[in-house]
């Protein structure tokens, strides 16, 4: 039959590259799909050569016949059978499924309009393959058409080790038995026309082919990773050449956005609803890892502060650093009722992860931060519904966690930090033994007769809030000033730790399948990295039933305004007509002695004569006071303007003031970042100039401007700015800066 319909051993071989081509996208695509779309690619190619062959026709009109029976068979691909509908998923692969293959994270199932991308590579090297083996008759040459596409399949998927070796060796046993029977039966013509063909001779041509593919088989992986010089040429991968549409540091930290939960009018609305069997009561909603000073971010440490947030397609590949055991994981599923910004909450570390798509479509896709576990949806999370798997955090018991080893971090820069901060964190820790009892310490710290005092508590954890924190002998504050103290804490220590922002809900309501999440449930903790469990979670948070008492020092409760209490009455006249008549009574020689001592005698004139020289340092003072209070007034004045973009460039003006009193003079026609750049370094070494640079270009070209909790970021850097800037100064040059009358004779502009 092979015979009849013009199909060679050249033909088979070809067809089985094809295959191999298709397979370059099984690193990234998962499942008997790809290679069953690959092989139907391969077979519609090799019927039409087949077709073509048999009806003698000639190159255009093959490959005419190829594509069409290509269509045809393309729903066939994606569905099973070739139904209407099938034909527009299988357009929509063969379009739009290279880019969605190309942001896309392995492993990826290997269904829907997926399949149209290793059927279309299959068809198209096997078709190359056959027209260069009908119209040429070099040896190996049609093996280009396979290669070239098995290459272009690389460019969108992932490198995964062992699958590579395999396929070169196939790919490289397939192109020499091509190569080896084209070349038998090119000597088999030659010897048939001289007559002297032998089967000795024939019988040695097949062993020694036979020797050199088996040879080539075996030694060709352990061979290849050793090839000279391959260590120092990294794989062109084009997946490092995706610029990320989407920056989650642009969002607001949801650590800074707390105590908008705690309002007495939408404590007890609905944020989320959550589904499913032995629903736990622990959900997180961001992972912050970074800090900055100013804020704790979604950053990571580890990575310099930035925050590689990664698509994903259903499944969420696993952590970089999986401790020794892993929790089983639980379904659940979670209706979004009212919840804003981009982030998606959790029960633990998500494995598998579905969102709704709606109409129109989530834009952005599904986002994951592997070392954390965070979920994002860039276009917002409101109005969505997700389900899927997570492995729950473990709930770990204090002589458990005695046990196990914490993994160490970076210290945190100590001559960065505020010092009453710093202070406490050591206080907390010294001569405590190394590792989970120094935990507990801050822990024990941090919720041993504290309270949370939402009405009382400024937004805000920077170290300058920190620092206003600590002071008294209560804390004053709410989740937000208590998860960020603790991770500095810890982390001072040498303890990796992380703050998470998330839900606490009452296991008591956690009954019948389903629980409704308020806002009142918001909540931060810590979390501490061991080698044995992974992340642990630790509660630092006093809890929110403990009343503070209005006796506390440093502590003051007003449920209302007092009136200020009335005037005194005026006096009546008759007082000064009785002082004027003891005045009359008084004797003349009494009347004399205390007019004689009105005048200067010799201790008014000594007073006088020393009180000479201080004449320049109450000028000087008088001076000192005015400037202060004038540059305080205008501060005061800029951070309070009704527009967040102003109060952005009020802090930005602000910050130049504090730079030109020290010596700085940046050129007026540099921008905020050239600005920044240019005198960050040298005047400002710990940071905060060029993240408030990015806070006004923002403000200057967002069209969507900015919020008002970006413009109290804002000022915030501006805090930590000249808080370095004064710290790094003596008393004398910090009293001549306040004296500098300089910003207010120069005209800033941003």
């Amino acid at each position: 039959m092979t015979a009849r319909l013009g199909l060679t051993p050249a033909h088979w071989l070809i067809a089985a590259l094809g295959v191999v081509a298709g397979s370059s996208l099984a690193s990234t695509l998962a499942g008997p799909g790809l290679w069953l779309s690959a092989g139907l690619g391969a077979a519609v190619a090799l019927a039409s050569s087949a077709v073509a062959t048999r009806l003698r026709l000639v190159v255009t009109e093959a490959l005419a016949l190829s594509i069409a029976l290509m269509v045809a068979a393309g729903a066939v691909a994606v569905a099973g059978v070739p139904t209407p509908s099938a034909y527009p998923t299988f357009f929509d692969g063969l379009i739009g499924g290279w880019a969605d293959l190309l942001s896309s994270i392995p492993p990826v199932a290997a269904e829907g309009h997926y399949l149209a991308l290793p059927y279309a590579l299959a068809w198209l090297a096997a078709t190359i393959g056959f027209v260069l083996l009908r119209y040429s008759g070099a040896p190996v040459l049609p093996s280009a058409g396979p290669i070239g596409a098995f290459g272009v399949g690389l460019l969108f998927s992932a490198t995964l080790r062992t699958a590579s070796l395999v396929q070169g060796a196939v790919l490289m046993v397939l192109t020499l038995a091509l190569g080896w029977y084209q070349q038998g039966r090119a000597h088999n013509v030659v010897d048939a026309q001289l007559g002297n063909t032998t089967v000795a001779r024939r019988r040695t041509r097949v062993l020694y082919g036979g020797l050199v593919l088996a040879a080539t088989s075996v030694v060709a992986p352990v061979l290849a990773p050793h090839t000279p010089g391959l260590a120092q040429r990294a794989r062109f991968d084009l997946r490092d050449r995706l610029e990320p549409p989407w920056d989650p540091l642009d969002e607001p930290s949801p650590l800074a956005r707390l105590k908008s939960n705690y309002v007495d009018a939408i404590r007890s609305d609905t944020v989320f609803i959550a589904r499913g069997e032995g629903i736990p009561s622990r959900w997180a909603l961001a992972t912050l890892a970074a800090y900055d000073g100013t804020v704790w971010t979604v950053g990571d440490v580890a990575l310099g502060g930035s925050a590689p947030f990664v698509p994903i397609d259903g499944v969420v590949p696993p952590d970089a650093q999986p401790p020794a055991t892993v929790a089983a994981p639980v379904p659940f599923e979670v209706e979004i009722v009212a919840l804003d910004g981009p982030w998606l909450p959790v029960p633990g570390r998500p494995d598998q992860l579905t969102v709704a798509s709606g109409d129109p479509p989530v834009a952005g896709g599904t986002r994951v931060n592997l070392r954390t576990g965070t979920v994002a949806v860039p276009s917002g999370a409101q109005g969505l519904t997700y389900s899927g798997t997570a492995s729950p955090w473990p709930a770990v018991a204090d002589d458990e966690m005695a046990a196990l080893d914490l993994a160490a971090a970076p210290v945190l820069g100590l001559d960065q930090q505020a010092g009453a901060v710093r202070d406490w964190a050591a206080d907390q820790i010294e001569g405590v033994a190394a590792g989970w009892p120094q935990v507990m310490a801050v822990r024990d710290g941090l919720r041993a007769g504290r309270y949370l005092a939402d009405d009382q508590a400024l937004p805000g954890h920077s170290w300058a809030r920190l620092s206003s924190f600590f002071q008294g002998k209560e804390f004053v504050g709410n989740e937000e000033q208590y998860a960020a103290a603790a991770a500095i804490a810890v982390r001072n220590a040498g303890i990796d730790a992380r703050v998470v922002v998330g839900y606490l809900v009452d296991p008591d309501r956690l009954s019948g399948g389903e629980v409704a999440v308020t806002r009142g449930d918001a909540s931060a903790w810590i979390e501490v990295r061991t080698a044995e469990r992974g992340w642990v979670p630790v509660d630092v948070t006093p809890d929110r039933n403990n009343v503070p008492s209005e006796q506390n020092d440093g502590i003051r409760k007003e449920s209302v305004a007092a009136p200020n209490p009335p005037p005194p009455p005026p006096p009546p006249a008759s007082v000064e007509t009785a002082l004027d008549q003891d005045q009359e009574d008084q004797p003349e020689d009494e009347q004399e002695a205390d007019d004689a001592g009105d005048g200067p005698g010799r201790l008014q004139l000594a007073a006088v004569v020393a009180s000479v020289p201080l004449v320049p340092a109450l000028v000087a003072g008088s001076w000192l006071g005015a400037m202060a209070a004038l540059k305080a007034r205008r501060r005061h004045r800029r951070r309070h303007r009704g527009d967040p973009n102003q109060r952005v460039f009020g802090a930005w003006v602000e910050a130049n003031d504090r730079l030109r009193e020290v010596g700085a003079r940046p050129a007026p026609n540099l921008s905020p970042q050239e600005r920044a750049s240019a005198l960050e370094a040298e005047l400002c070494p710990s940071g905060g100039l060029r993240a408030l640079a990015e806070l006004v270009d923002q403000a200057a070209y967002s069209p969507h401007g900015i919020g008002a909790d970006d413009a109290e970021v804002a000022w915030q850097r501006y805090e930590v700015l000249a808080g370095s800037v004064d710290r790094s100064a003596g008393r004398i040059d910090r009293l001549r800066r306040i004296a500098d009358p300089q910003p207010f004779l120069t005209r800033e502009r941003v």
